[in-house]
C-alpha cells in the first residue's frame, strides 16, 4: 500500500517516511535510509523527518551519528519530545550515563506534572537513574502515556529484566503497535537470550535483515 501510494504521488513524504519505517522494522536499512533521504528532500525542515533519520542510524548501530542528527533537532526546537526520547534511548544504549540522565530529565521536565517531576527527581537522588527510571513509568497516565514497549525499555536500562519482560508480554497479548520495532531494536538485545523473549517468536521479516 505504501508503495503504490508512492506510485501515485512520488512527491509525498509521509509515504515515503512511512514506507522507511516498514522497511526498518524489517531490517532492511539500507532501502529504509533511501527512503528517509527522499522524504528529507521534499521535506527538509521536517523535525520528525530529521528525529527518525537518526533512529534509523539507531537502529544501524551508527550511535555517532544517530547522536549528531537528533541533537541538530533539539537545537532547532529544545521541546520537541520524541527528539529528547530517542536521545535518551541512544545514550542508554551506547553507555554515556551522564547524557541518558540528561534526556531522561529533559523528559520528565516538558511530560510530568509539577508534582510528578519533584517525585521522579526525588527517586534520582535515593537511587540513581535505575531508581529515576521506575519511577517515571509508574506516574499516573496523564503523566506517562507511552506504550508497555516503552515501559519495557524503560525497565531495562533500569537493569531490571524481569519487569522488562512483564511489560514485553504485556504489549505482545495486546498487540502494541510498537512491537513491530523490538526485534531490531537495540535496547532490547540484553533480553535476547531470556527465555520468555524467545516464546514471543520476535523476527525480523526480511532475510536480509539481523537475524535474532
Amino acid at each position: 500500500e505504501l508503495l503504490r501510494a508512492i506510485q501515485l504521488n512520488p512527491d509525498n513524504a509521509d509515504a515515503h517516511h512511512w514506507y522507511s519505517q516498514a522497511l526498518m522494522t524489517s531490517g532492511r536499512f539500507t532501502e529504509a535510509e533511501q527512503q528517509m533521504h527522499a522524504a528529507l528532500a521534499l521535506d527538509p525542515k521536517s523535525l520528525i523527518l530529521r528525529t527518525n533519520l537518526g533512529w534509523l542510524y539507531y537502529f544501524e548501530r551508527r550511535y555517532g551519528l544517530a547522536i549528531e542528527e537528533m541533537k541538530s533537532v533539539v537545537r532547532d526546537d529544545p521541546d520537541f519530545v520524541t527528539a529528547h526520547y530517542k536521545l535518551w534511548e541512544v545514550y542508554s544504549v551506547s553507555g554515556d550515563k551522564a547524557g541518558a540522565w540528561r534526556e531522561c530529565r529533559q523528559l520528565v521536565h516538558l511530560l510530568c506534572s509539577p508534582e510528578n517531576e519533584k517525585k521522579i527527581l526525588s527517586a534520582y537522588q535515593q537511587g540513581g537513574h535505575p531508581t529515576a527510571l521506575k519511577s517515571f513509568v509508574s506516574v499516573s497516565p496523564g503523566d506517562y502515556s507511552g506504550s508497555y514497549v516503552d515501559g519495557s525499555r524503560c525497565m531495562v536500562f533500569a537493569g531490571d529484566k524481569a519487569r522488562a519482560m512483564d511489560f514485553l508480554e504485556r504489549a505482545y497479548r495486546e498487540k502494541d503497535g510498537w512491537m513491530n520495532f523490538v526485534p531490531v531494536d537495540p535496547a532490547f538485545d540484553s533480553l535476547r537470550t531470556d527465555s520468555r523473549f524467545a516464546r514471543l517468536k520476535l523476527v525480523a521479516e526480511s532475510s536480509s535483515g539481523p537475524s535474532y
